[in-house]
C-alpha cells in the first residue's frame, strides 16, 4: 500500500506513447513519478525509478516485469479486463495525492482513442482545480475555464481554442487574432492556429471550457 503523500508541488505521469530522452529534464523536475504501465521500463531504461508503477503490465514480457518490480517498490497491479484504462487509473491515484501540478508525458501517441481519452481526463483535474497539462515535443494541451495568462516562447509559439463545452464565450489579447467575449461552438474551427505576438497573452473563456493546445509547428 503507498502511504498517504502530501506538499508534492510537481507531479508527472509517465504513460508508454510519444517518449523522448529531450522530455527527461521535464520528468527530473518532478517531486512524485507515476508510471502508467510499460512506462516504467522506459523510465527505469533511462535512469529513473518511479514512485509508483500502475497498470495491468499486459504489453511487458514476464522477464521485464520481474525486472521492473526488483526495481520499483510501489506497483499497482490491475487485471487486464477492467473499466478504466492506465491512464485513468493513475489519474485516480493523483487525485488522492493532490499536487499543486500535474504534468502527463506519453499521453499522445499512435492510438488516437487513447490520446482522446486522455484529454478528456484533463476534465477531472480541471473540477479539482488542479493545473494540468499533457505535454509532448511538439504540443502542450490543457483543458481550461476562467482567465489563462501565457508567455511568449519560442517552443510553442502558436495556440488553438477549440470548445470543449457545447459552447464558449473567449476573449484573447496578445495574439495576433485578437476576440473579445466571442461565441464559439463545438465544431466550430475559428480558434485554430492563432499565434501569440507580445510578451504575455491572456485568454479569458467568460463561459464554458475550451481545450488549449500550444504548438511547436503552425
Amino acid at each position: 500500500m503507498v502511504k498517504k503523500i502530501s506538499n508534492i508541488k510537481l507531479l508527472v505521469i509517465v504513460a508508454a506513447g510519444n517518449l523522448s530522452p529531450e522530455l527527461l529534464p521535464e520528468i527530473k523536475k518532478a517531486d512524485y513519478v507515476i508510471a502508467a504501465d510499460s512506462a516504467s521500463l522506459w523510465l527505469i531504461n533511462h535512469g529513473i525509478k518511479p514512485n509508483l508503477a500502475i497498470g495491468d503490465f499486459d504489453s511487458l514480457s514476464a522477464n521485464d516485469f520481474n525486472f521492473i518490480k526488483k526495481r520499483i517498490h510501489h506497483i499497482k497491479i490491475f487485471p487486464p479486463v477492467k473499466n478504466y484504462t492506465d491512464m485513468h487509473l493513475a489519474v485516480k491515484e493523483v487525485l488522492k495525492i493532490k499536487p499543486d501540478k500535474v504534468i502527463i508525458i506519453g499521453g499522445t501517441g499512435s492510438r488516437l482513442d487513447h490520446f482522446l481519452a486522455n484529454v478528456i481526463l484533463l476534465d477531472l483535474f480541471l473540477k479539482e482545480k488542479i493545473p494540468a497539462k499533457i505535454l509532448d515535443l511538439n504540443n502542450e494541451i490543457r483543458l481550461c475555464n476562467g482567465r489563462i495568462d501565457l508567455s511568449k516562447t519560442a517552443q510553442f509559439p502558436f495556440l488553438s481554442i477549440i470548445p470543449f463545452s457545447s459552447a464558449v464565450y473567449v476573449s484573447t489579447t496578445g495574439c495576433r487574432f485578437e476576440i473579445k467575449n466571442k461565441k464559439i461552438r463545438r465544431g466550430e474551427t475559428v480558434g485554430l492556429s492563432n499565434e501569440v505576438i507580445r510578451d504575455k497573452c491572456r485568454i479569458t473563456v467568460n463561459k464554458g471550457k475550451i481545450i488549449l493546445i500550444r504548438s511547436k509547428d503552425p
